[in-house]
């Protein structure tokens, strides 16, 4: 088959032709890294319009199927990436220095040309994978709960981090171990197969967080269900995007303590615009005052602001997604200054 045949990048068509010393490795590695930079632009850019709403009577059966849920994804990432992979790639479980359940890869200097499909077939299984976990993530974070269980929703969404950082330094790990595999066999000497890493994404262990789950789920059933004057504790809150009809494309950037939805309903029954208010997007923030001004500063210096101390900015929707995911991944990680840098 003409390497052209294998629908795969330029830069591995170049890997296919060339059949450099342990190509196979390089060409899995090439192909799984096109899979991955094909799909990391979804990190950033979740679906809006597929908000799920999970009513309270139904949040144990939805948290235990999401959980359920990425561990399938997880056991499906470990079953590729320690597979046989045609004889190329060591088998899990081999003796060796790691901890047990760790991979073992093995790489060859050289493969008959009828693996190639199968090599390409491998590494795009594991950037399916990657993306399952992206979505996993984003069906959790966008799942619309009651506020009781908000701050532990957005907490569980994290919780596929481990297994995108895997599939993310799966390649470039196994890259770096072919250098090293060149380097010891330059200049004559044996090839010495047998390198070993620990590829196996770490799960974080649910029991914590289901902890907190069965205590919330107590508050529930004892009467703190009613969203009525509910209100986040501590520094934490919603920051919203809020779209009108009345408002052409500009849009409201806020902040709010107690359920978006509830603040939509608030807006809405003003008098001064004449047609009701609809939710763009929300996302939880360690700290709403804080994000909220992160957001404000940024838009602002970008020149999207209608009015000074305002909460309206004439800008598209995504872009005011995009700056609110970016502050709530700063408050996220304690950011203490407020900056309005690119």
């Amino acid at each position: 088959m003409p390497p052209s045949q294998y629908d795969v990048s330029e830069s591995a068509l170049r890997i296919i032709e060339a059949r450099r010393s342990c190509w196979p490795g390089e060409l899995l590695c090439q192909v799984l890294t096109d899979e991955v930079n094909a799909s990391s632009h979804l990190l950033s850019c979740p679906s809006v319009g597929t908000r799920r709403k999970v009513e309270p009577a139904d949040i144990v059966q939805w948290w235990i199927g999401r959980v359920e849920s990425l561990l399938r994804i997880g056991a499906d990432y470990n079953t590729w990436t320690s597979s046989d992979f045609g004889g190329f790639f060591g088998r899990k479980g081999e003796t060796s220095p790691v901890p047990a359940g760790a991979m073992a890869i093995q790489i060859p200097a050289d493969a008959p040309s009828d693996s190639i499909p199968r090599i390409v077939s491998v590494a795009r299984r594991l950037g399916a994978v990657y993306r399952q976990a992206i979505e996993w993530s984003h069906s959790v974070r966008n799942a619309d709960v009651h506020p009781l269980f908000r701050e532990l929703t957005y907490e569980l969404s994290f919780y596929a981090e481990s297994l995108l950082r895997a599939a993310e330094g799966f390649g470039p790990a196994i890259l770096r171990m072919l250098d090293a595999h060149r380097d010891r066999t330059r200049g004559g000497a044996a090839a010495a197969p047998g390198d070993r890493l620990d590829l196996a994404p770490k799960l974080p262990d649910f029991e914590p967080l289901f902890e907190k789950f069965r205590e919330l789920c107590g508050r529930l059933q004892s009467g703190v269900s009613d969203e009525d004057g509910f209100s986040v504790p501590g520094k934490a809150g919603y920051l919203y995007i809020l779209t009108n009809p009345s408002l052409g494309s500009t849009v409201k950037v806020g902040k709010t303590k107690r359920s978006p939805r509830d603040r939509i309903s608030e807006l809405s029954a003003a008098t001064a615009i004449p047609t009701p208010f609809a939710l763009a997007f929300d996302a939880y923030v360690e700290d709403c005052d804080w994000a909220e001004a992160y957001v404000h500063a940024r838009l602002e210096k970008d020149g999207y602001r209608v009015a000074k101390n305002r909460e309206f900015f004439n800008v598209d929707v995504g872009t005011a997604i995009a700056v609110l995911l970016e502050a709530q991944a700063e408050a996220r990680r304690g950011s203490g200054e407020i900056s309005a840098r690119r």
